[in-house]
């Protein structure tokens, strides 16, 4: 978690600390697939309406992606975005919260993940964010006298939603999750496409749906608490791996 950029992948779905030599690599490989990709649509003679249909679901995503980023960049360099939100300033395991936004903690899991809890003081709300598992959350939770409202998903693959059910029945949490993706979210209460408003602990929550590790992934941003929970979508130097989706539609 990087100025208020949060991705919660494991070793499996990133690079580590690749040099700028392997992100040159990397971005001219995905941009040869991309190429072969127009290649191969090409030789299989696609219908004109196929086409188009599949160019305007490109564009969608193409934006999304696009405020995704802006947001992360904004968030990276302290600046102030939409709403009253200002830079965060990390410590080694918390953010500090920005004024009258959540307080956002990191959660160890598994072997090499995190999940990421979510305190509001002022309505006394607490979330978690891609809980790989259900013991650490429950852990952490307990150390701070705190119950759970909200599970939030970014999309469907085991190590964000190993926890889900466990930590729904023994708290009575709402598991929120992306719409495109919800027939593959363990327990979801509530489906969000972007563009849908939605509020938890009277703080604007808005969805940016961000296809490319998965097709229904999504990326959840807190205007108010200057973050963004990006999944396995976007890490700090690089993105997650292109599993469902397409390198353009990642791009």
């Amino acid at each position: 978690c990087k100025g208020g950029v949060c991705g919660s992948g494991t070793g499996r779905d990133r690079s580590r600390s690749p040099s700028i030599f392997a992100l040159l690599a990397c971005a001219a490989a995905a941009a040869a697939v991309v190429a072969v990709g127009y290649q191969h649509e090409g030789e299989r003679g696609r219908s004109r309406s196929y086409l188009e249909a599949q160019s305007s679901r490109r564009q969608g995503a193409a934006g999304s992606m696009h405020r995704l980023r802006t947001v992360a960049a904004a968030l990276r360099l302290g600046l102030k975005t939409t709403g009253p939100a200002r830079g965060l300033h990390l410590r080694a395991t918390q953010h500090a919260e920005a004024s009258n936004g959540f307080q956002i903690s990191l959660i160890p899991c598994l072997s090499d993940n995190y999940a990421y809890l979510l305190h509001k003081p002022s309505s006394g709300v607490t979330a978690v964010v891609d809980p790989a598992e259900a013991g650490p959350v429950k852990e952490a939770l307990a150390a701070r006298g705190l119950g759970l409202d909200y599970i939030l998903n970014t999309h469907h693959h085991m190590d964000h939603v190993g926890g889900n059910l466990e930590l729904k029945d023994e708290f009575g949490a709402q598991i929120v999750g992306p719409k495109e993706d919800q027939k593959r979210i363990p327990g979801i209460d509530i489906a969000l496409a972007e563009g849908d408003d939605w509020s938890m602990g009277g703080e604007s929550v808005q969805t940016f749906h961000t296809p490319g590790h998965t097709k229904g992934h999504c990326a959840f941003y807190l205007p108010e608490s200057n973050a963004v929970f990006t999944g396995d979508t976007l890490f700090s130097l690089g993105c997650g791996r292109l599993f469902e989706g397409t390198a353009e539609q990642m791009y």
